[in-house]
């Protein structure tokens, strides 16, 4: 019984990096719960938790300025006593205005029966993201301009 509910929930973990490599809005949300928060970290990025709809926008800004994304999982932890994993994964991508370079550690904690993302606590690479929200802006406010 035990292993089947760790498969479940490392199959689970699996969508939600799949979801990411399908890099559409509805694919990164894809397994989460409908009342998922995603929380990003660290605090002092100042980003707010964000529901599914939240993060939905935040994607949608993100999303057609990036091309050729991939995650891939550099490890998974699995405590199927706790309901959670931690994946450790890289994205990368290409944008007009820098290559997007990022390595991350998510927390997931599990449903019930561990079929969907309850809660996600992501840890990221601070400095390159602030670099490149900073960089995506520039190009932005260009790109209006232009």
């Amino acid at each position: 019984m035990a292993s089947s509910v760790a498969a479940k929930q490392l199959a689970t973990a699996q969508k939600f990096v799949d979801g990411y490599n399908e890099w559409t809005a509805q694919g990164v949300v894809r397994a989460r719960s409908d009342d998922c928060v995603h929380a990003v970290l660290p605090v002092s990025l100042n980003r707010p938790p964000r529901t599914n709809a939240d993060y939905k926008l935040f994607f949608g800004n993100v999303e057609p300025h990036m091309s050729d994304f991939h995650m891939k999982v550099v490890k998974i932890v699995n405590d199927p006593e706790q309901k959670m994993a931690v994946v450790h994964a890289t994205g990368n991508g290409e944008t007009p205005f820098m290559p997007y370079r990022n390595e991350y550690a998510f927390f997931l904690a599990f449903s019930e029966d561990r079929e969907k993302v309850e809660r996600i606590e992501e840890f990221l690479d601070s400095k390159f993201t602030t670099e490149f929200f900073q960089k995506m802006q520039e190009y932005l406010q260009h790109a209006q301009k232009a």
